[in-house]
This record gives structure tokens, C-alpha cells and sequence, in this order.
């Protein structure tokens, strides 16, 4: 690392991080900002150390501005402890840790939407769906569902099943939390109800209820934490909103899905056509980039 110049408070804080660092744990830091790097650990190894050394050192060594930097958390309170830490080993610094980027992806997935939503159609006030409105919702949508769509919930022709047997057990019903499921699993797939529908295979009955439940949304200019994602997903596949975006970490990598995969390559695209810059942390059981710990 070379003897640091003690007249620069910036050198001094990342030799004080750099030298706290096993050998390991320093090459996953000082890798090349540009590419992609997943570290790869099991509990109590540093991992979320080495993730926010690894920030803190495009920070100072790199100096690149905390806005061009994404960190996915699978919490909120890990997102709030990994900026604890920060403020902590960069308290001698200016640097404003304040437009960092990081969170949750469906938080940061909402943040961008409040800043674009418009640009894909997103009405200006809209709310996150509480999920006892949800339950109202659905359960409505059942009990005024038609004839036809409930004999077809129940019949061999359903593609789909998403009913369960009633608390006596005598008949098979019509279920809500089959149905929020199944909604859930399209919109990871970033399918709005009608293009749903104009799939040649799709459930009738799981059809009619996502276009329901999808219109009283709408109506009540609401989003669910799944359109998070969703709508997010097709903003950036449609705009080039984060033109700015230098890297993208992505904590407990081995918990991310389809969507949120997807997400983080297009938020690491920036300016570029490809993705570059991406650095995730699980656990051992994954290995997808080249160079890991």
C-alpha cells in the first residue's frame, strides 16, 4: 500500500480502512471498479466489511460520488447499519454519504419511481397498497367473481390451481392467497395482465383475477410492493434514467430473484451498453463471477 501522505485526510482514512483488511478481504476491496466481482463467504467472514471497505474505497481512491453508487440490502436495518459504518470510517471526510444510494431493491425501486414513474404512465400521487387493503380487494374480486370463472377454477381445464378445500372439507374454494401468489409470481415475470392473457398458455380464471385486482389498483392509483419491481423493470428497460450509476453492490446475493437479477444489470448499465460494474457478496453456495473470496 506504500507509506500514506498524513497531510491528505483522505489517504490517511483509507490507509486506517485498507490496513484493517486480511489478504483476502483487501483484494475483494481494491478490485477494478469497472468490473464485475463476487465475493464470496459464509457467516462471519467479513463479508460486510469487505462490501463497505470496497465503498468506501471507490469513495476515496476513486473518488467517485456517493450518487453514482447503488447498494442493495436485503433489510432495511441492514441498509441503515452498512451506513452507520460508513459515517463511522469516513467521519473524517467531506463526503456526502447523504446521496448514497441504498436500501432495499424495492426501496430503491420506489425511489427512482417517485423521480421517473411518470415516464411510463405512473399517475403523480400514488400510494404503496397497504396489505389489508389487498386482502379486501381480492376477497372481493372473489365473491363477485362470475359463474363461469368459478366453475372453471374448479375444473380440469384450469391450467393453474387456485383453489383449496373449504374448513369442512366438503368443497373445493376459490383462494386468496393462492391468487396473491400467483399475481406475485407474473409480476416477478414483469407481465401486466393483458399481456398475460395474450400468453397461448395462461390460466383463465388466474387471468380474470389479475386484471380485476390489477384495474382496482389502478382505480385507487395504488401500487403493490411486487409493482415495485415490475414497474421499475420496465422503466429502465424503456429509459435510460440512471445514466449516471458508476457500480452496483448487491448484499445477501444469494437471496436475490429473476427480477431483481435482471434490475441490477440494468441499473449497472449507466451510460454503457453492456453492465459493468457490479460487485455482489453471498454466501458459498454461489459462484457465477470469476474472482471471489
Amino acid at each position: 500500500m506504500g507509506v500514506p501522505d498524513h497531510s491528505n485526510p483522505w489517504d490517511k482514512t483509507l490507509h486506517t480502512i485498507l490496513s484493517s483488511l486480511n489478504e483476502q478481504q483487501l483484494l475483494a476491496t481494491k478490485f477494478d471498479p469497472t468490473q464485475a466481482l463476487q465475493v464470496i463467504a459464509g457467516p462471519g467472514t467479513g463479508k460486510t466489511k469487505v462490501l463497505t471497505s470496497r465503498v468506501a474505497h471507490m469513495l476515496l481512491k476513486h473518488q467517485i460520488s456517493p450518487s453514482d453508487i447503488i447498494v442493495t440490502t436485503f433489510t432495511n436495518k441492514a441498509a441503515k447499519e452498512m451506513v452507520e459504518r460508513l459515517n463511522l470510517i469516513l467521519k473524517d471526510t467531506d463526503i456526502p454519504l447523504k446521496n448514497l444510494l441504498i436500501g432495499t431493491f424495492h426501496g430503491i425501486c420506489l425511489r427512482i419511481l417517485n423521480k421517473f414513474g411518470h415516464k411510463i404512465g405512473l399517475t403523480a400521487g400514488w400510494r404503496i397498497v397497504e396489505e389489508r387493503e389487498i386482502d379486501n380487494i381480492v376477497n372481493e374480486i372473489i365473491k363477485k367473481v362470475p359463474d363461469q370463472i368459478r366453475d372453471y377454477a374448479n375444473s380440469f381445464k384450469r391450467t393453474i390451481n387456485l383453489c383449496r378445500p373449504s374448513r369442512n372439507g366438503d368443497v373445493w374454494e376459490i383462494n386468496a392467497k393462492m391468487i396473491k401468489k400467483e399475481i406475485s409470481k407474473l409480476k416477478s415475470n414483469a407481465l401486466l395482465p393483458e399481456e398475460y392473457e395474450n400468453e397461448p398458455v395462461h390460466d383463465t380464471a388466474l387471468a380474470y383475477f389479475y386484471h380485476k385486482y390489477q384495474e382496482k389498483l389502478n382505480e385507487l392509483n395504488t401500487l403493490d410492493f411486487d409493482d415495485l419491481l415490475m414497474y421499475c423493470f420496465r422503466l429502465l428497460t424503456k429509459e435510460r434514467c440512471l445514466p449516471h450509476i458508476k457500480h452496483v453492490f448487491v448484499d445477501e446475493f444469494q437471496d436475490t430473484n429473476s427480477i431483481q437479477m435482471d434490475l441490477m444489470f440494468l441499473m449497472a448499465k449507466g451510460n454503457h451498453h453492456v453492465s459493468r460494474g457490479i460487485t455482489v457478496v453471498g454466501d458459498p453456495d454461489q459462484s457465477i463471477y470469476a474472482v471471489s473470496y
